[in-house]
């Protein structure tokens, strides 16, 4: 009994210095592998001209032309991002930002992502919009020009910013225009609440300070009256 349980000890034993053996191996193998790789990591691209913050006033163009350095230009694609917490973000491809700036009046956080066409890599750039506007004093303007409905801007400086719809919503407006009117909040010290552009196509209603077309209220005719109005009918 007792000389085969020495043996048991005995043959253990051997199993584990064994296994300490083949784990003493398997290390060293394994340190010796680290030094037999070298990791090429691409180069990063560098972005000059790319500020932290841009002014931008509503309904003239926001351009931002930065400068992509350490790649080759074909295998980059710039991807921008605009931020917006109310609404669809505004997006842009290509090697400058070029858009009419038609957000509301406030800083809005932006991205700039130089996005690596031949690898995958992403590298992201963030800086902020600063939307101003310029409509709270001007003229504005409606007006037919050659049978498309018009509506446009007077700075007060006597600056036009003409077809200003157009440029801003890539459309045009209903056909055969009648009115505008300026809308104030009378109970709220004359606040300005927005534009309604009149037509005999269709009703529009535009943010007085984005000239967008409102998100918060109905923006036609037929959304904001039980039945067509009397200048309506009268019209049609």
């Amino acid at each position: 009994m007792e000389k085969k349980l020495f043996k048991n000890i005995e043959m253990n034993l051997r199993k584990l210095i064994g296994l300490i053996a083949l784990s003493i191996i398997s290390l060293s193998a394994c340190h010796k592998d680290l030094g037999d790789y070298e990791i090429n990591m691409p180069a990063t691209p560098a972005v000059a001209n790319l500020d932290s913050v841009y002014t931008a006033i509503v309904g003239d163009s926001l351009i931002i032309k930065p400068t992509i350095k350490n790649t080759n230009g074909d295998d980059i694609e710039l991807q921008w991002r605009i931020s917006v917490m109310t609404g669809n973000d505004v997006k842009f491809t290509g090697p400058s930002l070029k858009i009419i700036f038609g957000l509301e009046a406030q800083r809005y956080p932006a991205r700039l992502t130089v996005y690596n066409k031949t690898n995958g890599m992403k590298y992201f750039h963030d800086f902020f919009v600063d939307g101003g506007t310029e409509f709270g004093s001007g003229t504005a303007v409606l007006s037919l020009e050659n049978g498309t409905t018009q509506f446009s801007f007077i700075k007060p400086g006597g600056e036009v910013q003409a077809r200003l719809y157009n440029a801003m919503h890539g459309k045009d407006l209903p056909k055969d225009p009648m009115n505008l009117f300026l809308m104030k909040n009378i109970t709220a010290g004359g606040t300005l609440l927005g534009y309604w552009i009149i037509t005999k196509g269709g009703g529009v209603r535009l943010n007085v300070n984005t000239m967008q077309e409102d998100p918060k209220y109905p923006n036609t005719i037929a959304d904001n009256f039980l039945q067509l109005p009397t200048i309506w009918r009268l019209a049609n």
